[in-house]
């Protein structure tokens, strides 16, 4: 308030120094009148008398400075003059002003946007309290990836560590809510009862008791906000009432905050209870544990205790936890997928290349129109104003345009962002941390603005240096020498060889993720995504008990579709290919020693129904297929993938070979029978891996997909609608979709980031190919004068259009020469980006830059062609 009372009196008092300045001005003329009188009375010429007037004042200007009462603001209202007359220079040249500021205004926008997605995934992923405090803590495996880890494990950490305040466990395990009307599928979360009091308290209600999470007792539950208005209509009395989940009673006990669905998406939150079974094995790692740091204790301190806590839990379990170590993490890192934060750099990166190559334009064009306000600087310095006032004023311009710039950008940015938003999946979007967060805000706001002011040292640094320069030639009339000094070409060429340097590792690297993209979406994937319908079925325990009454469920449910004309074939599988979800199981082979590493080598598990090769056209390698004789009492059989066959029996027939679940002792030995052709499940991690198939029949599962092979998928959705009613009408179906549509929303990451590359790259070649053009451009005006007399002397129109081709070829080699390097250098990153689906090719390189090389001449072609219209005579007087 005591700073705002300042400047409001400062203001007052500036409005009262201009009427003391027109005063003073006012006196002073009044004294020149009486001097220029004086004068003529003695001979003077009135011009003559007028001169000698204002040498006997020292200047007007000296005068007023000399004169003037200096109390006050000087510095203020130096500044707001200055302003103004900058901004009276500006509305001089509307054209290149908004030109200025739509290009600014651009590349300041696709910043903005790569920075509101960074900020929003990266820092600002969830709105936790004390957020800096949070740890997620994991298993490592021998190898030293993250896994998941068990309640005996986790019961231990807690009892042992003392560097937690509060430790808790999640599982995630969707739920269905409702019974036989409208039943609907939710991401639910498993919690310890302190889960709340960690990551926030209920908006309703309570959170779970310590009595809640005793086995027998856990029938609790915390709805999300969304949830309770969406099925509930918001009424608060649904807290201490029943809801139906998986075919329970739930006791509602608490609402969550609006907006509150930590972890992904969560919409239902149960209380997380052991049973003796989990308790006494170690190798069900089921669990992800959440911390928060003691006072006083760092994530380094963190780490050292749970190294320690997790090397003696390996020396007294060695069976299950030998070479398992524990690993501490910030929650952000914890939860961000593997890959955002190199791709958010490479984004950075372009981004600001981007920027670069705007500001190096818009130097240009500065340059240009400083070049032609020479000799107005001249004068100023020449009437007595000093370096720094012309430096004053030519800062206070660059910074006026970037200002300017600055709402125009904050639009880009929010259209830009929005079409993100609109192009992420409805399914996605819940689940991705932060991505409810992108969005124009305050911190947007800061950071473009400042990034504008940044922008506007780096486009003005050269034209204000020269602005400076007090260069009496430029007060000759005619001199032709008026811009030499002012702009050389040789920094303007400069200029866009570097811009088309670092154009071409942008435009390699978006090719290269459109390729990866492609390759992932249309390339082979082991089986046939197309005319496959999708969709997921779940059977609760306390219908399905047994698992003879899963396997009548799946049989009849084939059975009813078996001879409908809109299905050509029906299967079911526990894990869909391309998804998210996998699971894995560890296995013993017979005649194999194991790798000694305290635990058995895990593969993908899948349980599919004998009909499922066919169904999904994955090719049969060697072997047999699954029949309908693989039944229950029948000798237990498998299929293994070509990429199992060759790591557990290379260069040996696999089939007859026997293997076992290693989770199991009691677990029977199971015979290869048939080799499967490979298939692309998770291009993230891990391509081609080892995989092991096991008939439904002879081991069931709970949760399972339906693949459907139809050319009307209308029609067979109805139909599969009907068959299941007919079998057991409680039963909903869940995420029915297009097995192509699968593919298409699990690469939703590789396309967003090939869409944004995409637009970076083209943005940056085309601000590239504008430089280029108004360089060579310029350069035809400058020589103006010499493409006459070249014409006088016998040049013909071809040989005009050899000088300004040959010029522009000159600077589009050397860039593509510098760029070539740069690309060949940073060729890793085209191949991080892809996730290694598409390696880096010299090919696509030399095409891309023979490409850029093309676009380059087409730009430079328009300047050559109106040099070769240039008629000698007007040539000859042109200065």
């Amino acid at each position: 308030m005591r700073t705002l009372r300042a400047w409001v009196i400062r203001i007052a008092d500036l409005r009262r120094r201009r009427t003391r300045e027109s005063e003073l001005a006012d006196e002073l003329e009044s004294h020149i009148s009486l001097h220029i009188d004086h004068n003529i009375r003695i001979g003077m010429t009135p011009q003559e008398a007028r001169r000698q007037a204002l040498l006997a004042l020292g200047g007007l200007e000296q005068a007023k400075e000399q004169y003037r009462d200096r109390a006050g603001v000087p510095a203020f209202e130096i500044v707001w003059r200055d302003l103004r007359d900058a901004w009276r220079r500006l509305r001089r040249a509307p054209g290149p002003v908004l030109v200025i500021v739509v290009t600014l205004a651009v590349a300041l926008g696709v910043n903005g946007t790569v920075f509101a997605i960074a900020d929003s995934l990266l820092l600002r992923s969830f709105s936790l309290p004390q957020l800096d405090t949070l740890v997620v803590v994991s298993e490592t495996t021998p190898d030293g990836d993250r896994s998941w880890t068990s309640p005996a494990t986790f019961l231990d950490w807690r009892r042992q560590s003392s560097s937690f305040e509060a430790l808790v466990a999640v599982a995630i395990e969707d739920v269905e809510l409702g019974e036989h009307s409208a039943p609907e599928r939710l991401r639910a979360v498993k919690v310890s009862h302190d889960f709340f009091a960690l990551v926030g308290r209920p908006a309703h209600g309570r959170g779970f008791l310590e009595e809640e999470t005793t086995f027998g007792r856990h029938r609790s539950v915390v709805i999300a906000d969304g949830l309770w208005r969406r099925r509930f209509a918001a009424d608060p009395a649904i807290v201490g009432r029943s809801i139906v989940i998986d075919s329970v009673p739930h006791r509602v006990v608490g609402i969550a905050p609006p907006h509150f669905d930590f972890p992904y998406g969560t919409e239902v939150w149960l209380p997380l209870a052991f049973d003796a079974g989990a308790l006494a094995s170690r190798d069900r790692r089921v669990l992800f544990c959440i911390g928060r740091l003691t006072d006083g204790v760092s994530l380094e301190r963190a780490r050292a205790d749970m190294s320690a806590i997790a090397s003696d839990i390996a020396r007294q379990f060695p069976e299950t936890q030998r070479a398992r170590g524990a690993l501490v993490q910030s929650l952000v890192d914890g939860f961000v997928e593997e890959g955002i934060r190199p791709l958010s750099v490479l984004l950075h990166v372009s981004a600001l290349l981007v920027l670069f190559i705007a500001c190096a334009n818009i130097a240009n064009l500065l340059a240009a129109l400083g070049a032609q306000r020479r000799r107005e600087v001249a004068v100023r310095c020449a009437l007595g104003a000093t370096r720094a006032a012309v430096l004053r004023g030519v800062w206070l311009e660059h910074i006026s345009l970037a200002l300017v710039s600055v709402p125009l950008a904050l639009a880009v940015a929010g259209v830009t962002l929005q079409l993100t938003k609109a192009s992420m999946p409805a399914r996605l979007a819940p689940v991705v941390p932060g991505w409810s967060m992108v969005d124009v805000d305050a911190r947007l706001m800061l950071f473009t603005t400042l990034l504008a002011c940044v922008s506007a040292g780096l486009f003005g640094a050269y034209s204000a240096m020269h602005a400076a320069r007090n260069d009496a030639d430029a007060l000759k009339e005619g001199a032709r020498s008026q811009t030499a000094g002012l702009n050389p070409m040789r920094l303007r060429r400069l200029l866009v060889i570097a811009q088309i340097a670092f154009v071409l590792p942008l435009v390699v690297t978006a090719a290269s993720s459109w390729r990866g993209a492609f390759r992932l979406l249309n390339g082979a994937h082991g089986y046939d995504p197309q005319d496959v319908l999708t969709m997921r079925l779940t059977l609760p325990e306390r219908h399905y008990a047994e698992q003879h009454m899963m396997r009548r469920f799946v049989a009849s449910v084939l059975d009813g579709l078996r001879h409908d004309p809109a299905v050509n074939a029906a299967a079911i599988v526990n894990v869909l290919p391309s998804t998210t979800f996998n699971e894995t199981r560890g296995v013993e082979v017979l005649g194999r020693e194991a790798a000694g590493r305290g635990e058995p080598e895990r593969v993908d598990y899948r349980v599919v129904s004998s009909n499922y090769f066919v169904t999904m056209r994955i090719r049969m390698v060697s072997g047999r297929s699954f029949a309908e004789a693989d039944v229950e009492s029948a000798t237990p059989v498998a299929i293994v993938s070509a990429s199992m066959a060759t790591k557990y029996w290379p260069g040996a027939d696999p089939i007859g070979r026997r293997l076992r679940d290693a989770g199991q002792p009691d677990a029977p030995w199971v015979t290869v029978v048939g080799v499967a052709d490979d298939i692309l499940h998770d291009w993230y991690v891990g391509r081609n891996s080892a995989m092991v198939y096991r008939p439904y029949a002879q081991d069931p599962a709970r949760d399972v997909a339906l693949t459907v092979r139809t050319s009307a998928p209308a029609a067979a959705l109805s139909r599969v609608q009907a068959v299941i009613r007919s079998v057991d009408s409680t039963r909903p179906l869940n995420d029915v979709m297009r097995m192509n549509d699968v593919i298409d929303e699990r690469l939703t990451g590789p396309r967003q980031v090939a869409r944004m590359m995409a637009g970076l790259a083209g943005l940056a070649l085309l601000l590239a190919i504008l430089g280029l053009y108004g360089v060579v451009g310029y350069s035809v005006t400058q020589r103006t004068h010499e493409i006459g007399l070249r014409v006088v002397l016998g040049a013909s129109r071809s040989d005009v259009l050899r000088l300004v081709l040959g010029q522009a070829s000159r600077l589009t080699l050397v860039g593509l020469a510098v760029g070539t390097a740069l690309a060949l250098g940073t060729s890793g990153v085209a191949e991080a980006v892809t996730f290694g689906i598409a390696p880096f090719d010299p090919v696509w390189l030399i095409a891309l830059a023979l490409g850029v090389a093309a676009i380059s001449l087409v730009a430079a072609y328009a300047p050559a062609r109106r040099a070769m219209t240039i008629h000698p005579a007007i040539a000859l007087r042109h200065e």
